[in-house]
């Protein structure tokens, strides 16, 4: 007597599934037969799997940042490069002036300007970004009246360039200075501020959700930065100061680039 055959269990793994909602999913798999039969005797096999939005976004990380000051009049502030440039990469500066009746009066081939705060006489506060090429020089040059000033470049990898219009806020003197809320529309924004206050030596603090990329003088000024995980309302950025000075900023989020 021959022993009966068992028929060769398959599993169907081609089947495709459309229009799953972004989030986790169950699915019960069975073994069947060549003839389409399942073995009802058979435990079913459990297969979990995270679905996700097309066109995601990826990671803006700080990798590097520079700062120069000049403590004694010129009309040409120079900024170095930051470590590590490499082509892609997005660069935000910031620039502080020793305010009255002097003003910026260029800026480096390439950069666009995000942000000009000139409302009180002292300080004014400057934003521009630009993304890195093969071949940047070793540093940027902005023209001023002559006057003493400092700035400071970030470098990030991972962005595209400003997600929204940046916002931007000045004030008397005071020992706080708020900038109002930008509307991020891409999820993993990194949220950049500039803040400048009347003052070689008054220390800033942060807001709150942002960490100090940076803190210079001769107009004492912080590049401040943090990530929104969700697209949105930022909510205003609060800077604190040490002693109550006159005071400018700015705030932009950048775009994570698509992956």
């Amino acid at each position: 007597m021959q022993p009966r055959r068992r028929a060769a269990r398959r599993l169907h793994l081609a089947q495709n599934y459309t229009g799953l909602a972004v989030g986790s999913h169950t699915f019960n798999v069975w073994a069947t037969d060549s003839a389409g039969n399942t073995d009802a005797t058979a435990a079913a096999q459990t297969w979990n799997v995270t679905t996700s939005a097309p066109g995601g976004t990826g990671t803006i990380v700080r990798e590097s940042v520079s700062q120069a000051t000049n403590t004694t009049s010129s009309s040409t502030l120079t900024i170095p490069k930051p470590a590590n440039t490499a082509p892609g990469d997005v660069l935000v500066s910031c620039v502080a002036l020793n305010g009255g009746s002097i003003s910026l009066t260029g800026a480096p081939a390439g950069w666009t300007r995000i942000a000009s705060v000139t409302s009180v006489a002292n300080p004014k506060v400057y934003g521009y970004y630009k993304v890195a090429t093969a071949s940047e020089p070793t540093g940027y040059s902005w023209t001023t009246t002559s006057t003493t000033s400092g700035g400071a470049i970030a470098r990030y990898s991972g962005a595209s360039g400003p997600d929204a219009t940046a916002t931007t806020a000045a004030g008397g003197a005071a020992s706080s200075g708020t900038v109002p809320s930008v509307t991020t529309t891409t999820a993993n924004a990194m949220l950049v501020g500039c803040m400048s206050v009347n003052s070689s030596s008054v220390t800033l603090n942060s807001p709150a959700g942002m960490v100090q990329a940076v803190e210079a003088g001769a107009r004492r000024f912080e590049v401040a930065d943090g990530v929104q995980a969700a697209a949105g309302a930022s909510g205003a950025k609060t800077w604190s100061f040490s002693s109550a000075r006159e005071w400018a900023g700015w705030l932009v989020p950048l775009r994570p680039k698509a992956q």
